[in-house]
């Protein structure tokens, strides 16, 4: 069983923010030590507002693991078995890197559209960056379906895609 990140560093990004609302509370509690004051209640907006940063990012999957084997892969909610599995891909921007466009795979037990992806009714997601190929290489070594390429983008980072598609054509 191969466990892959659903999203490249996403535990060392919610690792971090937990650090950094650590360090800030550390930090405010030793000023309202040093220098009592009325308005030092207001910096303790700041760590919750990091706290509601980590919320988000675990609940947008940044926390989970894809399980992979060979009969089936699956995450903390769903298991779906690979003769089950249809595999959706977009390319989206992303919160990490806004400027540059994601490659995103979902994973579910039909093909989506774009409605579902944007109400996130799927079960399963996996973002697939540039310096990790072997991650898109290892989930098409398991499947066996075509891949649905829903995005207006056309470029080398699908062509693994692509090329996986042809051999349905």
């Amino acid at each position: 069983m191969k466990k892959i990140s659903s999203v490249p560093l996403g535990r060392l990004i919610v690792v971090g923010l937990l650090f950094l609302c650590f360090f800030a509370t550390i930090i405010i509690i030793i000023l309202g030590i040093s220098e009592p004051s009325d308005s030092l209640a207001y910096a303790f907006l700041l760590p919750l507002l990091i706290l509601f940063n980590i919320v988000h990012y675990i609940k947008s999957g940044y926390w989970e693991y894809l399980k992979i084997d060979d009969l089936k892969i699956s995450n903390n909610y769903y298991n779906l078995d690979w003769e089950n599995v249809y595999i959706t891909l977009t390319t989206n921007h992303h919160a990490i890197s806004p400027r540059y466009p994601s490659v995103i795979i979902y994973l579910d037990d039909h093909y989506l559209n774009e409605d579902e992806i944007s109400k996130k009714k799927y079960k399963m997601f996996m973002i697939v960056t540039f310096r990790m190929p072997q991650r898109q290489e290892y989930i098409l070594s398991k499947y066996s379906k075509q891949v649905k390429i829903i995005t207006k983008l056309q470029d080398e980072r699908l062509g693994v895609f692509l090329e996986h598609n042809k051999q349905f054509d």
